[in-house]
């Protein structure tokens, strides 16, 4: 099961969104704490397309892992594809940066979307 929870606060003049995801090890439910690329890839978008810096975060930082099946050619959308394509989005998620790290961008006011059942 996936729970989502969202804290919305509004940064002065730029808005910087934390994405926090279940990391990669260990899984302690099997696959299933593996991440579903559109849940990650449309608010990614939609945020970064909307001028605000997403950072991808996870408790222990390092690589957040994606659920192979939804990198399959059937699940691609517009979102999927172009993360699929975007190195820069490819490497934040190879290199979460730890929770710890991502302290000041809490406090300052960000976004925080729980995604995966490990976090």
């Amino acid at each position: 099961m996936i729970t989502f929870w969202t804290r919305v606060l509004v940064a002065e003049d730029d808005l910087k969104i934390l994405i926090v995801l279940t990391p990669s090890a260990p899984y302690r439910h099997g696959p299933q704490d593996r991440h579903w690329l559109e849940e990650l890839a449309a608010p990614y978008y939609t945020f970064q397309d909307a001028g605000a810096k997403v950072t991808l975060a996870s408790v222990s930082g390092g690589v957040a892992p994606i659920d192979p099946i939804s990198e399959s050619a059937a699940a691609q959308t517009d979102d999927t594809r172009r993360f699929l394509a975007d190195a820069v989005a490819r490497q934040a998620l190879a290199n979460t940066v730890t929770l710890a790290a991502s302290i000041q961008l809490i406090r300052r006011g960000v976004l925080l979307r729980r995604i995966g059942s490990g976090v």
